[in-house]
């Protein structure tokens, strides 16, 4: 929540099937219980068209954002455990289309094509162990400010981004400078050219054009 205090401890025992909060804290965690009383207030915010949202791990905007609407679809009609990353092969292969996009962050501008995903972090982990911020921190260090990052995927070949793709789980696909921009900010607005499915922290919103985040 946002500039909330907590009156009583709140401890987190992780006991799902992602855990990609869990995964980054677990360091800091006694006999598998993490006390999250600072991890809970002052979450960043998303908003899109017009609807707000705090998030605690991060917004997938693009292929992942796919990969979860496709998921929730076939949950529903087959009843069994998802293929997350047999969705995102195929989508790349043949139903996902990347796009243009425009990001602004903290009032400066950029502009990719071939754009596979914008994903918008406050921690390090989404999608079940990825890592597209590896230097993202949830908290802020004494003396800085909050901020929040965002990786930008972009790549126009295809069998260059399927080769590419599985290194965002170990966090090596920050070498491919060419191919994966990280900008970090306090204020990050993402427009794609096409709508594009998003999730925060999982759940899904269908044909989104544009999202701003803020720390």
């Amino acid at each position: 929540t946002k500039n909330v205090k907590i009156e009583t401890p709140l401890y987190y025992f992780a006991c799902g099937t992602g855990n990609d909060f869990y995964r980054e804290l677990a360091p800091l965690a006694e006999n598998g219980i993490l006390n999250i009383d600072d991890y809970v207030v002052n979450l960043p915010k998303v908003k899109i068209d017009g609807k707000e949202f705090l998030f605690i791990n991060g917004i997938g905007y693009g292929i992942d954002g796919y990969c979860c609407q496709e998921g929730e679809r076939l949950r529903k009609e087959k009843n069994k455990k998802i293929n997350y990353a047999g969705i995102a092969i195929k989508g790349m292969f043949s139903t996902y289309k990347p796009t243009s996009a425009k990001i602004i962050v903290d009032g400066k501008e950029y502009k990719f094509d071939n754009v596979w995903l914008a994903s918008t972090m406050n921690g390090k982990y989404y999608g079940g162990g990825m890592m597209p911020t590896p230097m993202q921190e949830r908290l802020a260090k004494d003396g800085e400010e909050k901020k929040i990052s965002i990786l930008v995927f972009h790549c126009k070949n295809k069998l260059k981004t399927l080769m590419i793709f599985p290194s965002l789980f170990k966090g090596e696909h920050v070498k491919k400078e060419k191919n994966a921009t990280i900008l970090s900010g306090k204020c990050i607005d993402v427009y794609f050219n096409s709508p594009r499915p998003l999730q925060v922290d999982g759940e899904v919103v269908p044909d989104v054009i544009h999202y701003t985040a803020t720390a």
